[in-house]
């Protein structure tokens, strides 16, 4: 991720980040040449870590949609 980060500031795209988001994932955002914003991020979190996440994802997911459905 630092050497794309690296690559595009060189090649003169301004970059937002790294963002840590959580420890599970690292992030950079830029503008590509059509102004669409792109997000390339790295997993950065313990593989034990992301099995759990994705363990529990359709469950939160579903508390989630439920909780904003209720508003």
């Amino acid at each position: 991720l630092e050497a794309m980060r690296q690559r595009l500031l060189a090649a003169g795209v301004e970059v937002l980040g790294v963002t840590n988001h959580d420890d599970y994932i690292h992030s950079i955002y830029f503008f590509d040449p059509n102004g669409f914003r792109l997000e390339l991020t790295t997993e950065v979190a313990p593989a034990a870590e992301v099995a759990g996440f994705a363990a529990s994802a359709h469950a939160e997911l579903a508390a989630w949609s439920r909780e904003k459905s209720s508003r």
